[in-house]
């Protein structure tokens, strides 16, 4: 199994971007605003802008897992 670099946590309105590699971490470090929200060790992203995330960090080689909470049901 390939190793990912981020998880993407879809929680419906939001979603969260978690550093699991240490490369992930540092880019996270170098590249997220000090004032950053997050919850836990993941930042929160809002929908409109996690596109935008993700396209930019596979175009510098990172890897993802996708996990879609907001699929659960109630």
């Amino acid at each position: 199994m390939e190793k990912h670099d981020f998880e993407v946590i879809n929680e419906g309105s939001i979603f969260l971007l978690r550093p699991v590699t240490e490369s992930a971490q540092v880019w996270c470090n170098d590249c997220m605003p000090e004032d950053a929200p997050t919850f836990g060790k993941a930042y929160v992203i809002e929908h409109r802008y996690i596109r935008d995330f993700v396209e930019s960090l596979v175009e510098e080689g990172y890897k993802f897992a996708y996990f879609d909470n907001a699929a659960r049901p109630s």
